[in-house]
């Protein structure tokens, strides 16, 4: 079983049987990136700003006798405010999750470009591979809307390809005629 190692990293136990040293210190890059960019901050001040709008529409709205009352329900209980609270929450949630997925996944995207300037792609491409498959029995295709509404990072085939797309052209640039010619 895989266990969270260094930073959150998904360098465990399990991790120097499958992997290279050099995929060890790839990821190991990925996750100074997050570190450098402070992604960390930037993901508590988010989660803080969703956590105090739901608490702001709920203190708004659930504290009126009204609402408990059209339920059938007594205002004065304390439970039925968290009940209140559990159940607007289940239909802000969805649309704070897309906000917050898409966040995570563009931060994923410049730790792995962190990665990627200080190692050659094909060592954390390798890792992905590796982690996805191997330790952490990951699927390698998802429908686009599925991984849009739920997955916190781009998918293993979607990251390796950004990552070949950046190798490929910092290698080539196209002339005017639209010619791809070698650097």
């Amino acid at each position: 079983m895989l266990r969270k190692g260094f930073i959150g990293s998904p360098i465990g136990d399990t991790s120097p049987e499958v992997l290279a040293p050099r995929e060890v210190v790839a990821i190991l890059l990925h996750e100074i990136g997050h570190h450098k960019f402070r992604h960390n901050w930037w993901q508590l001040a988010v989660g803080l700003g969703i956590m105090m709008s739901v608490f702001g529409l709920l203190s708004r709205y659930v504290v009126l006798p009204e609402v408990p009352m059209s339920f059938g329900l007594s205002p004065a209980k304390a439970y039925i405010t968290l009940l209140m609270y559990l159940m607007f929450y289940g239909i802000i949630a969805p649309f704070s999750n897309v906000g917050f997925a898409m966040l995570q996944r563009r931060q994923e995207r410049q730790a792995d470009n962190y990665s990627y300037k200080m190692m050659p792609w094909s060592y954390l491409a390798d890792a992905l591979v590796k982690i996805g498959v191997a330790l952490n029995k990951d699927l390698p295709f998802y429908h686009p809307l599925c991984s849009f509404m739920k997955h916190s990072h781009p998918t293993i085939l979607e990251r390796v390809r950004v990552l070949r797309n950046n190798e490929y052209q910092s290698h080539h640039r196209l002339d005017g005629a639209g010619v791809v010619k070698s650097m």
